[in-house]
């Protein structure tokens, strides 16, 4: 584990604020309050995702709310009303805040800075904090791709940069994995390493992209290839960006009854036809 600390040297220094620094504070459930008029409404989505917070409850999961102060008990939640209500649910009656004291004005512009500033984590780096945490998801992904000797990154590259066995793809594996394809995952990725290793197309790192893992995988799958030397040896024997040249004149030709087909699909119907044939060409020899 690597810890660092908070350097802002070099950087070019701000001026201190110079409103008043707002109070950490337990506040009681029954006074906090939902303003309307800047808040979101909870629909189907916000209660799924209450539900999820409150069966997973834990405080070291618990971020403290940041409320404005309307009245002696009464505080208006700006940030954190999804945390409030799945803490209810779990009967808590006491939460973490920040108070503030606001004008209804700038609780509005609160909301919508606080809101509007989150830093969206990228899948990398969601996957990376997973696999610390040891959450089965994460752990079983970076396994299945271990297994093929290629690894799961935990960080973003250039284009430039990337190599053949580095797999950034996160939300493609963990779905290939969640529906049970890991198998012929392995399979795949252990036939790119093989080519790869002869000097062959997997010498590009694109195909250790989302499109073509799900599309090799998908075609593994179809044909029953659980074994890397196959997925290698087909490669071999086959031009693969020949079959992705095809696809792409097939999308383009306005005429034809594949034009505008999805790229994913249109890639995996070719990759499993020309799989097929190869096996049963292999078998007659």
């Amino acid at each position: 584990m690597t810890l660092r600390t908070i350097d802002v040297a070099g950087e070019d220094r701000r001026p201190a604020p110079k409103d008043t620094r707002p109070e950490l504070r337990w506040i009681r459930i029954d006074q906090l309050v939902i303003n309307t008029g800047y808040q979101r409404a909870i629909e189907a989505r916000g209660r799924q995702t209450i539900r999820k917070i409150a069966d997973n409850f834990s405080w070291s999961k618990f971020g403290a709310l940041d409320v404005n102060q309307v009245g002696d008990t009464t505080f208006e939640i700006i940030d954190g009303q999804h945390r409030t209500h799945a803490a209810a649910l779990c009967g808590i009656e006491e939460v973490p805040a920040l108070v503030k004291v606001l004008t209804p004005q700038q609780a509005a512009a609160a909301f919508s800075w606080i809101n509007g500033m989150v830093t969206a984590l990228t899948p990398n780096q969601v996957f990376r904090a997973a696999l610390a945490a040891l959450e089965p998801w994460a752990v079983q992904c970076d396994a299945t791709v271990s297994r093929a000797g290629c690894k799961l990154m935990t960080y973003n590259k250039s284009a430039a940069h990337k190599k053949p066995g580095e797999v950034f793809c996160i939300s493609m594996i963990r779905q290939l994995v969640a529906a049970d394809k890991g198998t012929f995952l392995v399979a795949v990725l252990d036939g790119l390493m093989v080519d790869a290793c002869r000097g062959g197309a997997a010498t590009d790192p694109a195909l250790f992209g989302a499109m073509w893992l799900r599309t090799l995988t998908e075609s593994a799958q179809s044909c029953g290839i659980t074994r890397g030397e196959v997925v290698g040896d087909f490669l071999a024997q086959n031009d693969i960006w020949s079959i992705e040249k095809a696809c792409l004149r097939l999308r383009a030709d306005r005429k034809g009854e594949y034009y505008n087909t999805p790229m994913h699909q249109l890639l995996t119907r070719s990759v499993t036809a020309k799989l097929r044939a190869w096996q049963v060409g292999t078998v007659a020899a």
